[in-house]
């Protein structure tokens, strides 16, 4: 008798799957069919929920795999994988009996002295691997680990934790290194995780920090540029495990373009965004080079462009991908003179001949008025406060290429009638 592959579940079997972890109070959010990974652009950070009628109407949709969130979900998750065909143990571990994960973390359990913490949530995933579930501790935070770099556990040992995901019991993978399910084999409540774990796997503890300061020009010029500062740090800070590095990049050249221009101090810069690197678990001299190739990323300078120094410069794409750049950009309060008041954005402007005098009387009406921001009104604001562009290639005069900045900055008329 030959066993048959097993076939992938239908919508309703995964969405009870999604349910059932989401009653566990774990945040749920969709992985592509017979895939690991979200559907194209779908932020599984932002979609991750515990709400039924949610995850009911994202999986009424299509059979979509099942990702759970572990930060949010309060749990740490130990996966013990198996070797792909042709993989041995490196030579640390190339003693008998060792052949996989599993036999990895009994090891590194032997050597602590300490039982195999089997009592727990327990998924085989499709390769005949294990998926252990722990509840985090309180008070730390544990994120990622692989292998054996940094603290990681050992070889085809990961963790998964604050930042990172794992594929939910119920999903069908499909994929060129192997096919299957991911099958609850034990399903009490995940057990706190054992406190030799947390401290090995427990972060190193920085080194004493010297605060850094970066010098900032004062009024609107210097509101705009703490809030690209803080804006860029708070996107490294939050960057999950594998785009770290990228996000630096990204930081890096938009801070570059106002080192460039002479807003900001080289070395503090640097120094600023070293210090965020390493606080996010990157390592200082990798960063610094990334940082520094970030500056060095070729933007006009502000002779180039006179008539833009005044605007914070916004990189984008082209057609729709401009508009969200400019709406991101109002947002994060990139536009001088508005606010937010009872949830909505208002745009301020002065009045003239209103009471200026600060000894006027309370009840005096102010010197400014507050409109609401419509589609039109956020047009102009677009139009006249952000300059955005995209970075083209050209031949340069000596038979090479060059990279230039081509502005795309809509139109009012455009922005407004998109906007509406």
């Amino acid at each position: 008798m030959t066993s048959s592959a097993p076939s992938q579940p239908v919508a309703d079997v995964l969405a009870r799957y999604a349910l059932a972890c989401a009653a566990r109070g774990w945040h749920v959010f969709p992985l592509a069919p017979g895939d690991k990974e979200p559907p194209h652009g779908v932020r599984w950070t932002k979609v991750a929920t515990t709400d039924p009628e949610v995850i009911r109407r994202i999986w009424a949709r299509r059979p979509y795999n099942i990702g759970i969130a572990c930060g949010p979900s309060r749990l740490v998750v130990i996966d013990l994988d198996m070797p792909k065909p042709g993989e041995h143990p490196p030579d640390r571990w190339a003693v008998p009996g060792v052949n996989d994960g599993a036999d990895v973390f009994a090891v590194v359990c032997e050597q602590a002295g300490q039982p195999l913490p089997l009592e727990t949530f327990h998924v085989r995933t499709r390769r005949g691997g294990s998926h252990l579930y722990f509840t985090a501790p309180d008070g730390i935070r544990l994120t990622n680990t692989s292998d054996d770099r940094g603290n990681g556990l050992g070889w085809k040992v990961d963790t998964r934790g604050d930042g990172g995901y794992v594929v939910g019991p119920g999903s069908y993978v499909d994929l060129p290194d192997g096919t299957g399910t991911y099958d609850p084999i034990h399903t009490p409540a995940p057990a706190p995780l054992p406190g030799w774990l947390t401290e090995r796997l427990r972060p190193a503890p920085l080194p004493p920090q010297k605060p850094i300061t970066v010098r900032l020009a004062t009024g609107n010029r210097g509101a705009y540029l703490n809030t690209a500062v803080t804006a860029s740090l708070t996107a490294i800070a939050d960057a999950p495990q594998g785009r770290r590095n990228a996000t630096l990049y990204g930081a890096a050249v938009a801070l570059g373009q106002l080192v460039a221009g002479g807003a900001l101090d080289p070395d503090d810069t640097e120094q600023l965004l070293t210090a965020a690197a390493e606080r996010a678990g990157l390592a200082p001299m990798p960063s610094r080079r990334t940082i520094r190739s970030g500056f060095r990323a070729q933007h006009p300078t502000p002779q180039e462009r006179p008539h833009m120094t005044s605007k914070p410069p916004l990189q984008a794409g082209s057609g729709p991908e401009t508009i969200r750049v400019l709406k991101a950009a109002l947002a994060q309060q990139l536009l001088a003179r508005h606010l937010r008041v009872r949830g909505s954005l208002v745009h301020m402007e002065t009045v003239s001949g209103g009471q200026t005098s600060p000894a006027a009387d309370e009840d005096s009406p102010l010197p400014v008025t507050a409109s609401p921001i419509t589609p039109a009104t956020l047009a102009g604001l677009l139009a006249e406060h952000a300059y955005v562009y995209r970075v083209r290639s050209r031949r340069d005069g000596n038979g090479g290429t060059e990279t230039f900045e081509e502005e795309i900055t809509p139109p009012r008329d455009i922005l407004a009638s998109v906007l509406a």
